[in-house]
C-alpha cells in the first residue's frame, strides 16, 4: 500500500505525489496509515484547492499531470 497526495479538485493537469510507499498490507498497518491520511487531510484539504491524501494499493499508477496530457 502507499499514501498518495492527489489534487483536491481532481484536475488532470496536477500531478500526484507519493507521500509514503511500501506500507505492509495488514489490518494494523492499514488502520495506522488511514489515521495518518486523515490527520494530513486536516492540514492540506480544503474547499478551494489543496491536496487530498489517500491510501491506495501498490499497483496504483501516479498521474504525472501535464506530462500525461501532452
Amino acid at each position: 500500500m502507499q499514501i498518495v497526495s492527489v489534487d483536491n479538485l481532481n484536475r488532470e493537469s496536477v500531478a500526484d505525489r507519493l507521500v509514503v510507499g511500501s506500507i505492509p498490507n495488514t489490518d494494523q498497518h492499514r488502520a495506522k496509515a488511514q489515521q495518518f491520511c486523515d490527520w494530513l487531510n486536516t492540514f492540506t484539504c480544503h474547499g478551494h484547492g489543496g491536496r487530498f491524501n489517500r491510501l491506495l494499493p501498490d499497483d496504483y499508477r501516479l498521474s504525472r499531470g501535464m506530462e500525461d496530457l501532452i
